[in-house]
């Protein structure tokens, strides 16, 4: 299944935590178990921080992660595993639930695609 933008699957934002929410887990794990793979494009609704790493260090160290500990802004910095899939590039969200990265060209149906996002 591919999703062409707002997947919104990783959403939660919670100040002190970078881990998945206990319903956000639910959705994942069913859609993992799923006979499918489940392919997301990004869109502008999606919570790119804990999706692609957040890099800026101002933000991190300000006070909207004021009380977030260390461990959970590292795992905040990183983002989800970045790997290589059928020639593209992709955060592994769940090993069948799978966000294709931007500029990215990937062969999935024997034929090559660009996501541009």
């Amino acid at each position: 299944m591919v999703i062409c933008g707002d997947f919104g699957g990783v959403w939660h934002t919670d100040k002190k935590s970078a881990s998945e929410s206990p319903e956000e887990a639910q959705a994942l794990d069913w859609l993992e178990n799923r006979p499918f793979t489940t392919l997301f494009i990004p869109g502008n609704h999606e919570n790119y921080d804990r999706l692609m790493g957040c890099k800026n260090e101002r933000l991190l160290n300000s006070w909207v992660y004021a009380d977030m500990s260390e461990e959970e802004k590292e795992k905040l910095r990183e983002g989800y595993p970045r790997e290589q899939w059928h020639g593209g590039h992709v955060r592994v969200i769940r090993p069948s639930v799978l966000m294709l990265c931007g500029r990215s060209l990937t062969r999935t149906t024997g034929r090559k695609q660009s996501t541009s996002s």
